[in-house]
């Protein structure tokens, strides 16, 4: 019998209506990366995913609800989780309780998650002077990486959209890796919390939606939309990613039939 992984996704954003009508919101997107990875490495597991809107109804998981669940994800978002704002502190607030207090309950973050983590546990997070880092992106692993992974590769290859990033990080955490614009590029809790700054989930459309969206409004410019948009279809280990998560997620419970090194897939 198929295992079930019993996941709250917190969701901290919605996409532009363009990425929407053709990519579907974070709850559309996660659920499909999460199911590719299944597919792709024949995971004898099912998805129960219950979605929270963090930011607008600031809805999270009870005590009751979490004693109801596997795991925790947390999406991205264009807010800074350094922010002063109700919902930010709420979210913030309540991962500190969590990880502080349900060791059972395994956490990933993602982007904005990865940075609400390292709030959360006293660590610091900042705006990157050194600007944005876009599109797939290759991260050197450290070796507390090397050996969380079980890999002998020196980096990992990922989707990236932010320019906020993790400057200290919390106690009784380690690094996972590194750029030479972000030095923290993943967080690892052993057996408890696992973050990573990029983007796995991230298609090469919706990344190319998200910049052509952006230089419609000046953000970008032509010639970086068009750089950064070629960038966005290079084979990447996003698959890869989201199969360690759901392995995480429930300890080992399942594991992959295929573990190869070859690691790097195209979305």
């Amino acid at each position: 019998m198929s295992r079930i992984l019993r996941l709250a996704l917190l969701l901290a954003d919605t996409p532009a209506p363009s990425i929407v009508s053709k990519q579907g919101d974070y709850r559309v997107q996660f659920t499909r990366f999460l199911q590719s990875s299944i597919q792709k490495y024949k995971l004898d597991v099912r998805l129960k995913i219950d979605p929270y809107d963090v930011v607008n109804e600031m809805a999270l998981p009870t005590e009751e609800g979490l004693k109801d669940i596997d795991g925790i994800m947390i999406t991205g978002s264009a807010a800074s989780a350094y922010s002063d704002v109700p919902w930010i502190n709420n979210l913030t607030d309540f991962m500190k309780h969590v990880i502080n207090n349900h060791p059972r309950v395994r956490i990933v973050g993602i982007c904005f998650g990865h940075q609400i983590v390292a709030r959360a546990m006293g660590g610091n997070v900042i705006k990157n002077p050194l600007g944005m880092e876009l599109a797939v992106t290759e991260f050197e692993l450290t070796e507390d990486a090397k050996q969380f992974f079980k890999t002998n590769r020196n980096g990992i290859k990922i989707q990236e959209m932010h320019q906020d990033y993790v400057s200290e990080i919390p106690p009784n955490f380690v690094n996972l890796g590194s750029t030479s614009m972000c030095s923290v590029q993943g967080l690892l809790k052993p057996s408890h919390v696992l973050t990573v700054q990029g983007h796995p989930e991230f298609t090469a459309a919706v990344v190319k939606g998200i910049l052509k969206a952006r230089g419609e409004i000046g953000v970008f410019s032509p010639e970086v939309v068009e750089k950064y948009s070629a960038r966005a279809e290079l084979e990447h280990d996003g698959i890869w990613l989201g199969k360690t998560f759901i392995e995480f997620i429930l300890d080992g419970e399942v594991k992959a039939d295929d573990e190869t090194e070859d690691a790097t897939c195209h979305m």
